[in-house]
C-alpha cells in the first residue's frame, strides 16, 4: 500500500461515515480518478474489500471487513524502499540466524545496489534504538545488539503493521502463523480468573500484545535474559500465575518453559506493586524531601496557574499520578521506553487534554531534570482526561413531554425516553396539554410531544410516535446535538470574537519548513506587541515535544511559557502543504493566549474538531482567499 493509499484509508477510517471523491480528491490533491483508482487497488490487494463506494454518497470504510482481513504477509512482494526496509528488519528479527543476502535479492527481485541503500535507511532508523547495528558480512546480513533493544524494535515494527491499532487484538493476532493468540488470551484469563486476580481493563490489551511477542520470542528461540533480581518474586501471586501460564502454552504447542519470560510477565502483572522493588532507588532521582506524591500535586497547582482548571481537590488523581511519577522516573533511570495505546487516540479526539498533559511534562523536566517522552505525556493525559470527564459532566438538557391522557400507553415511552437520554437531558415536565404560561415557568430547551403543535415560544420541538420508535430516537438526538452546537457557537463567539485579527491572516503564503512558517508567524506578533520576543523559542520547544499538527491537513502551535500580551489567534493559508511531523499541512493557526484566555482555547480547540469532522467545510476554509471569507467559517 502507498503512502498515499494509508493517509486515504487512514481519512476514510477518522470520518467513519460517507466523503465524497470529489472531497477527497480536495485533501490529497490528486484527480477524481486517481482516488477511483486506489480505491479499486486497495480493494483488490485485499481478500475483502475495504472501501464501500456509492454514486451519490462516495466512499465509507467497511469496518468489519478492515478486521476480518488477513491477507498473509508472505503473499506480499514489497515494492518500494519503506517496505523493502520494514520486510528485511522484520526477517532479521524472526530469525536467530545470518540472512542470506542472495536469497533475498531473489526473494523481493531487487539489484544488490538497491538493497545497499535500503540498508542506509534500515540504518538510519535503528540508529534510535540502544545499541543496534546491521552488520555485512560475507554474503549474509546480521542483527546486532542488546536483546532489549530488540524487543523494542520488535513492538515497533508490529505497531506499524497493526496500522499502529494496538488495542485491535484481533489484527494483532492474524500476524501470528505458528500459534493462535487469541487462544493464549482466553488461557491467561483462565489463570487470572483461578487466582481471583484483576487486571485492569487499560492494562489488558498492552499485556496481550506483550504475550504474543513473548510467544513469538520462544517459537524462534530468541529468548530475552533478565538483569534484575527475580528472589523476591518467586513466592509472589504474580510469578505463579505467568508460571502456569507459560506451562500451559508449552503443552499447547510444544515450546520451551523459559524461565526469564516468566519472570518478565510477572513483573508486568504487578504494574505498580512492581515498582515496590525499586522504590529505594527513586530517592536519588528526586529533589531532597520531595516526594512523588508532592510532585503530583505541585502538577496539578501548575495547570491551575496556567490553565484555570482545578483538579487540586481530586484526590483519585493525585493518587494516580504519584503511581504512575514511580514509574516514569524509574523508565526514565534505566532509559526504557514505555509504549503508549492511547498516544494518537488522545492526540486527535483530546488535544486540550494533551495540552494539559505537556504542560505537566514540562514541568516535571525542569523539576527532575529529566525528558519526558510523549509516551509519557500521554499517560498523563490519561490520567488528566478521566478526572476532567469527572469533573465536567456532559451538559444536560431540559425537556418537557406532551402526551395527551387518551394515550394510556405513554408511560412506558416516556420511562424509554429517560433511560435512553438520561446522560444528555432531565424529563423535568410531563403534560397532557400545551400551556405557555406554565411551560415559560419551567424554561425547558426542548418540547416533545406525540401530536402536532404549533407555537410561537422560541423553543425547539420535536414530535414523535406514541410508540417512541428508532426514528423517533433519531429525531430527539439530533434536536439535542443541535441544542449543543447553538450553545458551542454562542460560548465561542462570546470569548473568541477578538482573537481572530485581519492584520493577522495571511493567505497563498509558501514556506519550506513548519519552523519557517512559525518564526514568520510569531516575528509578526513580535511586531504589533502582542507576544514577547521569547514566544518563538517557546512555540519551539513545545513543538519539540509533539507535532501540533492534525490528519485534515492543519497545525495548532503554541507556546508553553513565553508572555502573551494581546490574545490573538493568527492564521496562515499556504498555497502549498508542507511537511509537519507526521501529517502535511495546509493551514496554521498560532494560538497566543494567557491564562484569562484559557476557555476561549479549550472552546477553540472543540470546534476545530467538530470542523475537522466536515470534509467539505475544512476543505472550503483551505482555499479562503481573504479575511471575510474565512471568518464567516468561525461566526
Amino acid at each position: 500500500m502507498t503512502d498515499r493509499q494509508e493517509k486515504l484509508l487512514r481519512l476514510l477510517e477518522s470520518q467513519n461515515t460517507w466523503i465524497t471523491g470529489k472531497e477527497l480528491s480536495q485533501i490529497l490533491k490528486v484527480s477524481d480518478r486517481t482516488i477511483r483508482s486506489d480505491i479499486d487497488a486497495m480493494n483488490h490487494e485485499y481478500d475483502l474489500p475495504l472501501i464501500e463506494s456509492n454514486i451519490r454518497k462516495g466512499y465509507r470504510l467497511i469496518i468489519e471487513n478492515v478486521h476480518q482481513s488477513q491477507k498473509p504477509v508472505d503473499a506480499l512482494i514489497p515494492q518500494t524502499p519503506k517496505e523493502r526496509s520494514t520486510f528485511i528488519l522484520k526477517k532479521l528479527l524472526l530469525t536467530n540466524q545470518k540472512l542470506s543476502i542472495i536469497d533475498l535479492l531473489d526473494e523481493i527481485f531487487i539489484s544488490e545496489y538497491a538493497l545497499d541503500n535500503d540498508l542506509k535507511n534500515i540504518k538510519e532508523f535503528i540508529d534510535t534504538f540502544e545499541g543496534l547495528k546491521i552488520t555485512k558480512s560475507r554474503n549474509h546480513l546480521y542483527l546486532e545488539g542488546p536483546e532489549h533493544s530488540i524487543r523494542e524494535l520488535y513492538k515497533q515494527m508490529l505497531l506499524e503493521e497493526t496500522q499502529k491499532n494496538f488495542l485491535n487484538i484481533d489484527e494483532i493476532a492474524s500476524i501470528y502463523k505458528n500459534f493462535d493468540l487469541l487462544k493464549c488470551k482466553q488461557e491467561l484469563e483462565k489463570i487470572l480468573k483461578k487466582y481471583s486476580y484483576e487486571v485492569h481493563d487499560v492494562s489488558f490489551p498492552s499485556l496481550i500484545v506483550h504475550v504474543g511477542i513473548s510467544i513469538d520470542r520462544i517459537f524462534n528461540f530468541r529468548y530475552v535474559e533478565s538483569m534484575r533480581n527475580t528472589d523476591e518474586i518467586m513466592t509472589s501471586i504474580e510469578y505463579r500465575i505467568a508460571k502456569e501460564f507459560y506451562e500451559r502454552i508449552s503443552a499447547l504447542y510444544q515450546t520451551e518453559i523459559v524461565e526469564s519470560e516468566i519472570v518478565m510477565l510477572a513483573f508486568l502483572l504487578m504494574g505498580k506493586k512492581g515498582t515496590n522493588f525499586s522504590s529505594e532507588s527513586l530517592k536519588e532521582f528526586l529533589p531532597e524531601n520531595v516526594t512523588c506524591n508532592m510532585l503530583a500535586q505541585e502538577m496539578l497547582e501548575n495547570i491551575l496557574t496556567n490553565f484555570g482548571i482545578n483538579f487540586t481537590d481530586d484526590e483519585g488523581l493525585i493518587v494516580g499520578l504519584t503511581l504512575h511519577l514511580q514509574s516514569l522516573i524509574e523508565r526514565a533511570a534505566k532509559n526504557l521506553v514505555a509504549n503508549n495505546l492511547y498516544l494518537q487516540e488522545i492526540k486527535r479526539k483530546y488535544p486540550l487534554i494533551f495540552e494539559l498533559g505537556v504542560s505537566c511534562a514540562n514541568y516535571l523536566s525542569r523539576r527532575l531534570d529529566l525528558e519526558v517522552s510523549e509516551e509519557e505525556i500521554g499517560f498523563i493525559a490519561l490520567h488528566l482526561g478521566m478526572a476532567y470527564e469527572r469533573q465536567n459532566a456532559k451538559r444536560k438538557y431540559k425537556a418537557i413531554v406532551i402526551f395527551p391522557t387518551t394515550q394510556a400507553i405513554s408511560n412506558a415511552p416516556i420511562l424509554r425516553m429517560q433511560r435512553i437520554f438520561s446522560e444528555y437531558m432531565d424529563i423535568i415536565g410531563i403534560f397532557n396539554y400545551f400551556e405557555e404560561t406554565k411551560i415559560l415557568e419551567l424554561k425547558p430547551d426542548l418540547i416533545i410531544c406525540s401530536v402536532p403543535l404549533k407555537h410561537s415560544l422560541e423553543i425547539p420541538t420535536v414530535q414523535i410516535s406514541i410508540f417512541f420508535s428508532r426514528e423517533d430516537e433519531a429525531y430527539i438526538l439530533s434536536a439535542l446535538n443541535a441544542l449543543e452546537q447553538k450553545h458551542l457557537k454562542e460560548a465561542y463567539a462570546d470569548c473568541l470574537n477578538q482573537m481572530f485579527r485581519p492584520e493577522h491572516f495571511f493567505t497563498d503564503m509558501e514556506f519550506k519548513t513548519s519552523e519557517e512558517a512559525i518564526r514568520f508567524m510569531c516575528d509578526d506578533l513580535v511586531r504589533s506587541n502582542a507576544v514577547s520576543e521569547q514566544f518563538f523559542d517557546s512555540v519551539m520547544a513545545r513543538e519539540s515535544m509533539s507535532s501540533t499538527s492534525f490528519i485534515h491537513q492543519f497545525a495548532i502551535p503554541h507556546a508553553l511559557d513565553s508572555t502573551v500580551y494581546q490574545a490573538n489567534i493568527s492564521v496562515v493559508i499556504l498555497r502549498k502543504p508542507i511537511r509537519w511531523g507526521p501529517y502535511d499541512v495546509k493551514i496554521v493557526f498560532l494560538l497566543a493566549a494567557g491564562n484569562t484566555e484559557s476557555v476561549a482555547m479549550k472552546l477553540f480547540f472543540e470546534w476545530m474538531i467538530n470542523l475537522s469532522n466536515d470534509v467539505y467545510k475544512m476543505t472550503s476554509l483551505m482555499e479562503c482567499s481573504n479575511y471575510n471569507e474565512f471568518i464567516k467559517y468561525f461566526d
